[in-house]
């Protein structure tokens, strides 16, 4: 149940990010730095997931 919510968090959270990327606004040329900050015992599947999206994102 945790690990579902927790999911569900994080696809919202992407979700409101590419919602406001697609804004219409000018892009810059700078680099942007995330940093992921994931609850005590996330690992395995989820992990591997976002790494994926971020590997996706930057390629």
């Amino acid at each position: 149940m945790k690990k579902k919510l927790l999911v569900l968090m994080l696809c919202g959270l992407a979700l409101s990010f590419a919602s406001a990327s697609g804004s219409g606004e000018s892009r810059s040329s700078e680099k942007m730095e995330l940093t992921f900050f994931y609850p005590v015992n996330v690992g395995g599947p989820l992990t591997a997931l976002i790494d994926k999206i971020c590997a996706d994102f930057n390629p």
